[in-house]
């Protein structure tokens, strides 16, 4: 995520506003090669040189990162994108009163992300300007309350994972039903991604759309029936909810 967001920051900023940190230098050449932007191995480099820190680290190495980090970065607005993580935590450990925390998800690798995102009270109206110009820079945003960042989680960060098990599912369907798999994925991906843009396009609501394609009696009334009858909804709603739930567990001792 760190990189889809330094690639999409580059096409907006001179690569010499952009400085990167990475503990592993390993993670940093592979970042320094894909992004053509430059590293340090010093972390208090890193922070020194930032008016705005984005922390990009899984949250179970946040402790670690803070300890390290010190008060070096109070004075600075912090872009977290650490799951679980939530703002008065980092406040509390970063000393800065100027927080933007994110939940972005990975189609920002090409350009489609959709980033939810929720502010500190400190944080100001030029704050919420760089956050969402790097978040737009590859994808969309949106802000919300803070209490609602499990529920997104669940939701969009998580949901691309859901897309592609929905979509492996009906290519896999495809080749039982007769297809080549090659060609039943290509159909599969191809039909959601104009769903969606269909959806988005359109003012009708989704289950007016799904109305439109199903004609009584027909082969997509039949399909829905037996979606039905397996709790295909209910599914889906028991996954959000376990989604959520584990995000809020992950958070408690954060």
């Amino acid at each position: 995520m760190a990189t889809a967001l330094a690639g999409g920051l580059s096409k907006n900023l001179p690569r010499a506003l952009i400085l990167a940190y990475d503990i592993s230098a390993k993670a940093a050449e592979s970042f320094r090669a894909a992004t053509g932007i430059r590293t340090t191995n010093s972390l208090d480099e890193a922070v020194d040189f930032a008016d705005a820190v984005v922390l990009a680290v899984k949250p179970q190495n946040s402790a670690a990162l803070f300890d390290s980090m010190g008060g070096r970065a109070s004075s600075k607005l912090i872009v977290s994108i650490m799951a679980g993580v939530r703002i008065s935590a980092i406040e509390r450990k970063t000393a800065s009163s100027r927080i933007v925390r994110v939940m972005p998800n990975t189609p920002a690798l090409v350009g489609k992300g959709v980033s939810a995102y929720a502010v500190s009270e400190a944080v100001s109206g030029g704050d919420i300007e760089i956050a969402q110009g790097m978040l737009e820079s590859v994808g969309s945003s949106l802000q919300v309350d803070e209490a609602m960042m499990d529920a997104v989680t669940a939701l969009s960060g998580s949901g691309p994972a859901y897309v592609f098990e929905f979509i492996e599912a009906l290519a896999r369907a495809g080749e039982a039903a007769g297809l080549p798999y090659e060609m039943a994925l290509k159909l599969s991906a191809d039909t959601v991604e104009g769903a969606a843009v269909l959806l988005k396009r359109s003012s009708t609501p989704p289950d007016s759309l799904r109305d439109n394609v199903t004609s009584p009696g027909g082969t997509t009334a039949k399909a829905l029936e037996v979606l039905s009858r397996n709790h295909f909804r209910e599914t889906i709603r028991s996954a959000i909810i376990a989604a959520k739930d584990r995000s809020i567990e992950l958070g408690s001792d954060k």
